[in-house]
C-alpha cells in the first residue's frame, strides 16, 4: 500500500475494524436487529468502508450513513 500511496497512514487492520464494529452491535443490544433487518445490517456493513475514503469524505459520508439508520 505504501508503494502505491506513499502519504497513506496505516493504523490497525481492516479485519479488526470490522470485528470491533460487530462487537459494538452486540454490546448495544442490536444483534437481533442486525440479523433480522437487512437494511440495518447493510448500513452497519457500510461503516468499515469509511476507512477507504479520502479523509475529507469520511465525516460527510458517515453523516449520510447515520441519517439512514432507524430512529429507534
Amino acid at each position: 500500500i505504501k508503494s502505491l500511496f506513499p502519504t497513506t497512514v496505516l493504523n490497525g487492520c481492516f479485519f479488526h475494524l470490522c470485528q470491533n464494529i460487530y462487537r459494538a452491535v452486540t454490546r448495544f443490544g442490536l444483534k437481533t436487529l442486525y440479523g433480522e433487518n437487512e437494511n440495518f445490517a447493510q448500513q452497519i456493513r457500510c461503516l468499515p468502508a469509511l476507512a477507504f475514503l479520502p479523509i475529507g469524505d469520511v465525516i460527510p459520508t458517515f453523516e449520510q450513513i447515520k441519517y439512514q439508520f432507524p430512529a429507534e
